[in-house]
């Protein structure tokens, strides 16, 4: 479990071209600096080596059952590496993410994403307060059902909720502002009921916030590194109040572009739709 009323990164999804993934080029290697900066330079090694070299040395390994994509690491730490398209996306689950912080590792993993084009397509913040989740939840349901509502960034977010039973009996589950496919969306549950139904140790009464930004607001590796800004930018104030001396947060996703598919001429297009005809 991660420090208590601390935002932490707790799921981090990247992409990569293609090209910057499978090649390498000359340079030298990007770097976290103390601040929390990522300096995105190339390396002069693949950077595929590098990361399979990097998860091999924190004590990943490859899953059978899983497949080849699936590193696990720790009790249930999992990296994914997987393609689509034109570009390579690596994702870290929060438990693999709190294996780097705890092994002081976070910041060499952000440096080997960020030491090139790549874009932050995914990336939740978590913060987890020591308080009972069932009251939290209904007061949370009836704020975001009742106007005017709650805001993640210019219009009022839908609130929907999900519902279970905790070993109490008292009604608990995890309550959604936003939709799933929005840009940012902020989800409140009870964390410890989630733990137990795992059958994990109990941490006691716990509620975790999350707030999860998509590359349209333009998360950078910075924020994963350095998570507070990004998540009470986002945070309403109306759900919890904004501690004192909190840095400003700007957009620092650096992106990239990639090259138009060339246009096929007619008879290409026939004979490839022809090829691909289960009518035929």
């Amino acid at each position: 479990m991660s420090s208590l009323c601390v935002p932490f990164c707790d799921y981090l999804t990247v992409t990569i071209p293609h090209s910057q993934y499978h090649s390498g080029s000359e340079g030298t290697e990007g770097r976290v600096t103390s601040k929390g900066k990522v300096c995105s330079q190339y390396g002069s090694d693949r950077l595929s080596a590098r990361i399979d070299a990097f998860l091999g040395s924190i004590g990943a390994s490859l899953s059978e059952s899983l497949g080849a994509s699936h590193w696990l690491v720790g009790e249930r730490g999992q990296f994914r590496i997987s393609s689509r398209g034109k570009v390579q996306i690596i994702s870290a689950s929060g438990e693999a993410l709190s294996h780097l912080r705890a092994h002081k590792m976070l910041g060499e993993y952000l440096q080997l994403l960020g030491d090139g084009p790549h874009r932050v397509t995914r990336m939740d913040v978590a913060y987890d307060e020591p308080k009972a989740a069932p009251p939290i939840l209904r007061g949370l349901y009836r704020l975001g059902t009742r106007s005017p509502g709650v805001s993640l960034s210019r219009k009022r977010a839908t609130c929907t909720r999900y519902l279970e039973q905790d070993n109490e009996g008292f009604e608990t589950g995890t309550v959604y502002f936003g939709r799933r496919t929005a840009q940012v969306q902020l989800a409140a549950y009870d964390k410890r009921h989630e733990r137990l139904c795992r059958c994990q140790p109990d941490p006691g009464p716990l509620v975790r916030y999350e707030v999860r930004v998509r590359s349209g607001f333009s998360p950078s590796l910075a924020d994963a590194f350095q998570p507070a800004a990004i998540f009470w930018h986002f945070m309403p104030t109306s759900v919890l109040k904004t501690p004192p001396k909190v840095p400003t947060w700007s957009p620092g996703g650096l992106g990239f572009h990639l090259p138009a598919k060339p246009a096929l001429d007619p008879a290409t297009a026939l004979e490839r739709r022809l090829a691909s005809s289960v009518e035929l």
